[in-house]
């Protein structure tokens, strides 16, 4: 009994866990009441729900960004540490953020595509990529010699999934 006992209450901090990355990400795709609009999939989007969590991008969740992520996220935007978050000071987080995201993005297409290990991507390396056909197939999930707009909606919810270090 006692280890269910543990068991419900360790899925129940799992469960309030994914609810507060999941909030964060709902108010981060919208935007919230104050206007702090992170872009179409939010601050750290890249990162998934662990990444808007993990205000400051240093690879962990600390304490304080775990129980409260808005203050933590105000924090992190609160560049003079008055108190109070300007216009400007919203921007240059903003910026920051999405210049993270931009040269994470880079680093992995240069590990991905850089065959020779270079720290550059050659033209023939750039057109070696996976064979366009094969990958056409695997998304026509019907068989049917053709996209629908379910199955290419379904292939961009893949490659965002992927984006964010999803497991699919």
């Amino acid at each position: 009994m006692r280890t269910m006992t543990r068991l419900i209450g360790a899925a129940a901090l799992v469960a309030a866990t994914a609810l507060v990355a999941g909030a964060a990400d709902a108010r981060d795709r919208g935007g919230d009441r104050a206007g702090w609009h992170h872009g179409a999939h939010g601050a750290g989007s890249a990162r998934g729900g662990f990444g808007r969590l993990d205000v400051d991008g240093d690879g962990e969740v600390s304490l304080e960004e775990f129980e409260n992520p808005a203050a933590a996220r105000f924090a992190a935007m609160d560049a003079d540490g008055d108190g109070a978050v300007t216009a400007e000071e919203m921007v240059a987080y903003a910026e920051a953020q999405e210049t993270r995201r931009r040269e994470a993005r880079a680093q992995r297409m240069l590990a991905r595509l850089d065959a020779d290990d270079s720290g550059s991507i050659s033209l023939d390396e750039m057109e070696n990529r996976p064979n366009r056909g094969a990958l056409f197939e695997r998304l026509d999930s019907d068989d049917s010699g053709g996209l629908t707009r379910e199955e290419m909606r379904a292939a961009r919810e893949l490659l965002r999934e992927r984006a964010r270090g999803g497991d699919d």
